[in-house]
């Protein structure tokens, strides 16, 4: 097994088409111009998270009988118009899907051409009206008598989500838009309304729902989790009884105009990347000083690229915002789309700006490459006088972060102990210079973290000495069988004496505060610095969840050869010539794809080799970024210090008898939660 494709690490490269409107009915149904037959009519409506959904979204209507008339979302504005029979039987079961985005789902039971929204506010209403919780599954539950969806039901259902769930930020927004067929524009009115609301329902698998509601102001508010379907709630509760709900104020939430600024500020990135790199960069320039295009300078605070800070990170050739150093045709034509609010900060802080300051803007935006690659990924921006936003980054000197994370560990020599975990990631940077970190969570648990030879985070202490990971394993289950992970894996690192309740993982908030205090010694009392604060916008998932959803996994050539090079020794040992691990699956006609992304799974954009030196004393991890659309890449070696001998004489190559002990397949999925599909080499 070869563990070929030369890959070039991601770029942050950026570019936006919104729309600044999703007011209006576009194409989708029938070529412009041309009439309808009178057997048919159009169903026109608007679908977005907030952000309009992208043209070319799939638009599918189910009616009540089964019959499924397509569609597109067109027009940069999140419409649609789907030509519906005249015949088709009412209800109507509306979904839309994209990629990067959870499907959505509205109903409507007019059969005419009424406008029907999709929302995630009318994901919710249809999820009330699904016998197990899944809007997804509503069409089919119409169609098999199974749930029974009429206008008097629709109106009881809608009502309840109205006045239970969103009441407290349509009273903060003075909004009074009816979800399914009112009028959204954005930046006004009801689109204020979805981007001041994380509204999430996620299927359990089991006839079963859960749904997560969130208000995304600068102290966000989060419901207790609400169980449907299958012995679940049958009145929802109201979003004003959540513990320490503090009813939210429109100062706090997206503001008139913010999600218009938003996107003015990716329109401005969008012009700056859609510059060549001669254009964009003195020649040979590696640093913000460098960069010599206005169209790039004012992205940022001040005109001055080198301002922005983002966890230790500097606009620079190998550092932030990387892309604008590139001549490499994937750092331009890229587009930036799907932003979405997060918070306001509200720390106090109004006259020091080299910090956040009170005001300051978070969001999340997708970057799509001209080669098909894409990331989500978090933003701060500060508003002028004007509302006009620049990127500062957090302006923090620290790598830190904290971030929901999800796995499938898969072992090819021992296939009964496939098993998910969830938990988080607590991510600290090795290359600062401290000695130890205490991490306390949202629940008041206090984790310590420690430096380890050979790897560049810090990891979790078991036991007072550190270990060879960052995650904080919650719980476990296996993929078949019965039994916990924790038993047969306790050398792994799991929180608490036993696995965290289903409940209780749900019951983490999805925008949760953790905090950091860094020691210079390890046997330090007092921190160096204290108090670094880290905010998720996800929880992490349930496992339940975990095992409904779709996973990548290795194809069955590359998993036979993996057991034939792993089975004896529990690792694969590298004793051909010195060079980089290959991720692909070799033969006679070259190099084969070594893995595989059903649809509906995530895909992978970085690869990470765990492993040991020859002699088995020090433990490394080295990664290599991929294209989101790759099945093959390599991974290079990097050595951590002058002590660590796993890397060859030869910039990038591993030394012989290198142990490979796993290989890790990264990314995230359309929640933005760190998903890892680990396949590991051990034999018992």
């Amino acid at each position: 097994m070869k563990f070929q494709l030369s890959c070039s690490p991601l770029t942050l490269a950026l570019a936006s088409a919104l729309s600044l409107t999703l007011a209006g009915c576009g194409g989708g149904g029938s070529p412009a111009n041309e009439p309808l037959a009178a057997s048919t009519f159009l169903l026109p409506g608007v679908a977005a998270t907030g952000a309009a959904f992208p043209d070319d979204s799939l638009v599918t209507v189910t009616d009540a009988a089964g019959a499924v008339f397509n569609g597109s979302v067109q027009g940069g504005s999140g419409a649609f118009s789907v030509t519906v029979s005249t015949s088709a039987k009412a209800p109507f079961v509306v979904q839309v899907s994209a990629e990067d985005l959870p499907t959505l789902v509205s109903v409507s039971t007019d059969a005419q051409p009424k406008r029907v929204n999709v929302t995630p506010i009318t994901n919710l209403i249809a999820a009330t009206l699904s016998p197990s919780g899944n809007p997804q599954k509503l069409a089919e539950e119409i169609k098999a008598s199974t749930a029974t969806v009429t206008a008097d039901t629709l109106t009881a259902k809608k009502t309840a989500v109205m006045d239970n769930i969103v009441k407290p930020v349509t009273d903060a927004l003075a909004d009074s838009t009816d979800p399914i067929s009112g009028t959204i524009e954005i930046g006004k009115g009801h689109d204020l309304v979805l981007e001041a609301l994380k509204i999430q329902v996620q299927p359990n698998g089991t006839g079963s729902s859960t749904v997560n509601v969130t208000v995304k102001g600068s102290s966000p508010v989060d419901m207790t989790p609400i169980a449907l379907g299958t012995g679940g709630a049958s009145t929802l509760p109201k979003l004003a009884d959540a513990q320490g709900f503090i009813a939210p104020v429109k100062a706090d939430l997206a503001g008139d105009g913010l999600p218009n600024q938003i996107a003015a500020l990716l329109g401005r990135m969008t012009a700056c990347y859609a510059l060549p790199a001669s254009e964009r960069i003195t020649a040979g320039g590696t640093s913000a000083t460098d960069i010599k295009a206005e169209a790039c300078k004012t992205l940022f605070l001040k005109n001055n690229p080198a301002l922005y800070k983002n966890n230790s990170y500097l606009v620079a050739s190998n550092g932030a915002f990387k892309g604008l150093f590139s001549s490499s045709p994937a750092s331009q034509g890229v587009k930036f789309l799907l932003p979405s609010f997060e918070y306001k900060v509200k720390n106090g802080n109004t006259t020091d700006d080299t910090k956040p300051l009170e005001g300051d803007v978070v969001f999340t935006a997708k970057s799509v490459s001209s080669e098909g690659n894409s990331s989500v990924d978090e933003f701060w921006a500060r508003p002028d006088a004007n509302g006009k936003l620049f990127l500062t980054g957090n302006l923090s000197g620290l790598d830190i972060e904290v971030s929901p994370r999800a796995e499938l560990r898969d072992f090819p020599n021992l296939s009964s102990k496939n098993f998910y975990s969830t938990g988080y990631n607590l991510y600290v940077n090795a290359k600062h210079p401290y000695a130890k970190v205490v991490v306390t969570s949202p629940k008041g648990t206090q984790i310590t973290l420690l430096k380890a030879t050979g790897l560049d985070y810090f990891a979790i202490a078991k036991n007072g000495a550190a270990t060879t990971t960052s995650v904080l394993r919650l719980a476990g289950t296996y993929q078949s069988g019965t039994g916990t992970p924790r038993t047969d894996f306790a050398s792994f690192v799991w929180a608490g004496e036993a696995d965290t309740t289903e409940t209780d993982i749900a019951g983490f908030p999805l925008q949760s505060t953790w905090n950091f205090d860094l020691y210079t010694n390890a046997n330090d009392s007092t921190p160096a610095v204290a108090g670094v604060k880290r905010r998720t916008l996800q929880r992490a998932p349930m496992l339940a969840e975990l095992k409904a959803a779709a996973w990548p996994s290795l194809t069955a050539a590359a998993r036979a050869n993996l057991k034939l090079e792993s089975v004896a020794k529990g690792y694969i040992l590298l004793d051909f010539p010195e060079g980089p691990i290959i991720v692909a699956e070799g033969g006679d006609n070259g190099d084969q794809p070594s893995w595989e992304v059903p649809a509906g799974a995530w895909s992978p954009i970085k690869l990470t080799a765990y492993g040991r030196t020859a002699d088995g004393s020090i433990v490394f991890n080295d990664s290599s970024n991929v294209k989101s659309s790759a099945r093959l890449g390599k991974i290079f070696c990097s050595p951590s210090g002058a002590a660590d001998t796993h890397c060859g004489t030869q910039a990038g190559n591993f030394a012989v008898n290198t142990r490979l002990g796993s290989v890790q397949f990264s990314g995230r999925d359309n929640r933005r939660v760190h998903m890892s599909y680990s396949v590991d080499f051990r034999n018992q």
